[in-house]
């Protein structure tokens, strides 16, 4: 009986703890959700898409030292979210924690009050304008690697005199550190491979290099250029052409680039007005957005072998240059690249080109013919608007037209498809009413034609000519022969031989009627200019005098008296003037 009792006691035990257990798993728990908000009295957090991590919105706090927690929660503070402390004018010091990698835009910006920042070990970027016009910001220290600093992220930081970049750091973007009037040190990485535009500009540590000819950072790159010759070969230590390095530079005529250069950055010839001539090796790799933007007097463009893009307004503006051949390592002619090239007349796209981009082309008002290659897909739109001087277009492909793709190109009077397209949209040629469609009117172009109202007057079937010339509408020649018109054929040949016929008459008629003429003049009085032909004797030249009868017999006129000179134009010949030479 007591062995009884004891299972009893032991199988209600078991039974109490599964009861307890299962209590404990039935407790709630906290579970939050991407997007919720959680406000912790200092800060207020929005809880990040994987549900386990969140940002800070907002920081609502009152305090001067302000050391940003790691967790909240039990989720863990990995971002500082755009404008979260911004424009708050009492803190003076933050740290921010390891486990942080990321900082918003305009995170700081406006904190006047802020002298010291602590960045915690860990990857971090910090993004555009992050501390911008921290005016009081005099310390700045970096514990961990940093990936990016973005735009203006310490720009009008004028006490900020030192910054020390970490070794792992690879970019510095556009105005980083404009306007730190009293920023004197800077450790640059030697392996930065991209320092922004204007990134330093503004900053004593640049002054103070006013005067070397070159100021290069980094991997090689050169971020200005001091010198003023107009002819100039950068030397084999320069790899890249810094964004903006030559920005607005007016001496610069002719440039030579070093074999080893890998790339021209954005805008970095933007506005060298007389420059004229660049020589860039077949090796380069890259050549960015506006690098010759508004080159005013550059008047070619030799595109290296080495690219296989031409980037965003790359030529555009460049008023001078009228010839440019687009290699066929080039797939993709980007937006706006050759935009207002208005001398642009000779264009040769190769094999290879696969995408022109928007308005590429557009206000190239000299650019007369193109003829685009097999391998052409698509036309982006308004590529080739305000062409006022183009008046064909051939297409070797199975192209796709954009909208506006050639609008306004009021001379375009032929555009043959040589190859079905894919797609052509209804307004790809506004504006050019007397369009001719040479199309073999099979396939999308005939489903096109039938339900699209295009701005043409005629459409011709392109099996009907044999060679690749552009026949005009009215030009019925070439037209294939067949049975139906053969009486036509016949015709034409006899009113051809009719023609032909009159037309010998009638140069027989003139040939005789002008023998019969002379003639008739040699028995008479000669008309003003002529001379009698004698019938006999030796025979004068045209330009022999007549003889003159007078009171001492025949002669011929005195050179050079007056009254013998010969008559002006108009005049009246008298009848009995020259003798008739039978009566001689």
């Amino acid at each position: 009986m007591k062995n009884l009792g004891l299972l009893k006691r032991s199988l209600a035990g078991a039974l109490c703890g599964t009861v307890l257990a299962l209590s404990f798993s039935m407790a709630p728990v906290t579970a939050f959700a991407a997007g919720q908000i959680i406000d912790n009295g200092d800060y207020i957090y929005s809880v990040l898409e994987d549900g386990k991590s969140v940002e800070i919105k907002n920081y609502v706090g009152e305090s001067l030292y302000v050391n940003i927690p790691s967790k909240t929660d039990g989720l863990a503070v990995t971002r500082i979210g755009d404008a979260a402390f911004m424009s708050n004018v009492t803190i003076k010091e933050i740290v921010i924690p390891d486990g942080i990698t990321d900082i918003g835009s305009n995170a700081f910006s406006r904190c006047t009050s802020l002298k010291k920042v602590e960045l915690g070990s860990g990857k971090k970027q910090i993004g555009d304008c992050a501390f911008q016009d921290c005016k009081s910001l005099s310390v700045v220290n970096i514990k961990g690697a940093l990936g990016t600093i973005g735009k203006y992220s310490f720009s009008g930081c004028t006490e900020l005199k030192e910054i020390k970049l970490p070794d792992s750091m690879t970019a510095v973007d556009d105005f980083a550190f404009f306007g730190c009037s009293e920023l004197k040190s800077i450790k640059i990485p030697k392996k930065l491979s991209r320092m922004g535009g204007f990134a330093l500009e503004g900053t004593r540590w640049l002054s103070d290099r006013s005067k070397n000819e070159f100021v290069v950072v980094g991997d090689g790159i050169l971020i200005k250029y001091n010198g003023k010759d107009k002819k100039k070969t950068l030397p084999g230590y320069i790899s890249t052409v810094g964004e903006y390095a030559f920005y607005g530079n007016k001496s610069i005529t002719d440039i030579t680039l070093p074999n080893n250069i890998v790339g021209i950055k954005t805008s970095a010839f933007e506005g060298c007005t007389s420059l004229q001539q660049v020589t860039i090796p077949n090796a380069i790799r890259s050549i960015d957005d506006r690098a010759f933007y508004g080159c005013s007097s550059l008047q070619t463009a030799v595109i290296p072998s080495g690219l296989n893009k031409l980037s965003n307004a790359v030529f555009a503006k460049c008023s001078s240059l009228y010839s440019v051949d687009v290699p066929g390592n080039i797939r993709t002619i980007g937006s706006n690249a050759f935009n207002g090239c208005k001398s642009l007349r000779q264009l040769s796209l190769n094999n290879g080109l696969q995408t022109i981009g928007q308005s590429a082309f557009k206000d190239n008002t000299s650019l007369g013919k193109v003829t685009f290659p097999e391998t052409l897909t698509r036309i982006e739109k308004n590529a080739f608007e305000n062409c006022a001087s183009l008046t064909r277009v051939e297409f070797n492909s199975n192209v796709s037209l954009d909208s506006d793709a050639f609008s306004r190109c009021g001379a375009v009077d032929s555009a043959v498809f040589y190859k079905d397209a894919k797609s052509i949209d209804p307004t790809s040629f506004s504006g050019s009413k007397d369009i001719v469609i040479y199309s073999s009117k099979t396939g999308y172009m005939e489903e096109f034609l039938s339900e699209n109202k295009v701005e043409s007057k005629y459409l011709r079937d392109l099996s009907a000519y044999k060679d690749r010339g552009i026949l005009k509408p009215s030009d019925e020649k070439n037209r294939p022969i067949s049975a139906g018109n053969g009486f036509m054929i016949f015709l034409i040949i006899v009113i051809d031989f009719v023609l032909v016929l009159l037309f010998s008459l009638y140069v027989l008629r003139t040939v005789s009627g002008g023998r019969h003429t002379r003639k008739k003049h040699s028995a008479g009085a000669v008309p003003h200019g002529k001379y009698a032909k004698p019938s006999g004797g030796a025979r004068r030249t045209q330009t022999e005098k007549p003889r003159q009868t007078g009171s001492s017999g025949t002669h011929r006129p005195a050179h050079g008296s007056a009254k013998n000179t010969p008559h002006r134009t108009g005049s009246k010949v008298p009848a009995n003037r020259y003798k008739d030479n039978k009566k001689q």
